[in-house]
């Protein structure tokens, strides 16, 4: 509003306009972050002594030698949002995949949706467990890339009285790719390779059962559902990137090919 100068007598002399400010344009650079979906999700589940304490051994961290390597060979793709395997939400114990509430609250909560790839790498009764994770995943209408289970144990049904939170039946994986990795055990009479043997190493190829469990790279479904890799390997219980860098038949490497169907899905989409 403008104002006006007066004599004494009130003749109005003059008046003085508002003075109004014009706004200028922004010209400045402004960084604007946007939250982009990853296409990956990817869990690491550990097994008996893992992340916690176990029948008094532990906790021993072994999955987290993977965890570790993933963090650096992924780097760009982790750090570009296109791939989640973040260490805390993550690297579970095979105890936070067990049972309806640790599934929702611990699996699905972490996966976008079901357009999302989901790999799993579970070792020992993380194995077992990650192998009846794959199937509950898919039966939910999730997209299972790949199942890498690394000396999974728990045939032994007394394993559950011994205080472990594991499913009591014989896994049904579910997963369009599946590598099955047994260790021989021949390290030693090592602390970790006894665990195993007690809690009962699992025979994939002596024990798969089910009908109809779900999609296979080349056909809709299978009667029985057989790792597309199944090898022995020469390395202790404790034992897991060992395992992943252990030379297959035909000279790969489960490592390559878990960096290679990475790559295959990134560089489709």
């Amino acid at each position: 509003m403008g104002s006006t100068v007066t004599s004494l007598s009130g003749k109005i002399l003059a008046a003085q306009a508002e003075k109004t400010t014009t706004p200028q344009p922004d010209d400045s650079t402004k960084d604007v972050h946007v939250s982009v979906a990853p296409k990956i999700v990817v869990f690491f589940i550990g097994g008996a002594g893992d992340k916690r304490p176990f029948l008094g051994s532990g906790p021993n961290n072994n999955i987290v030698d993977v965890v570790t390597q993933f963090q650096t060979d992924f780097k760009s793709e982790l750090n570009d949002g296109e791939v989640d395997a973040d260490p805390e939400k993550k690297y579970l114990g095979f105890y936070e995949v067990f049972g309806d509430s640790n599934v929702k609250n611990n699996i699905l909560s972490q996966i976008p949706s079901t357009d999302t790839s989901v790999f799993i790498v579970g070792h020992s009764l993380g194995g077992w467990n990650g192998a009846h994770l794959s199937h509950i995943l898919s039966s939910e209408g999730y997209r299972v890339d790949l199942l890498v289970t690394l000396d999974p144990v728990g045939i032994h049904y007394y394993t559950t009285l011994s205080g472990a939170d594991i499913y009591n039946a014989i896994p049904r994986p579910v997963a369009r790719y599946w590598i099955n990795l047994c260790y021989d055990g021949k390290t030693g009479a090592s602390i970790p390779n006894i665990v195993a043997s007690t809690g009962g190493r699992w025979n994939v190829m002596e024990s798969v059962s089910g009908a109809d469990d779900g999609p296979h790279p080349s056909k809709q479904s299978v009667p029985q559902r057989f790792p597309d890799i199944n090898a022995t390997v020469a390395v202790n219980h404790a034992d897991t990137i060992q395992a992943m860098y252990a030379k297959l038949p035909g000279g790969n490497f489960a490592w390559s090919m878990l960096k290679s169907r990475i790559s295959s899905i990134l560089h489709s989409q």
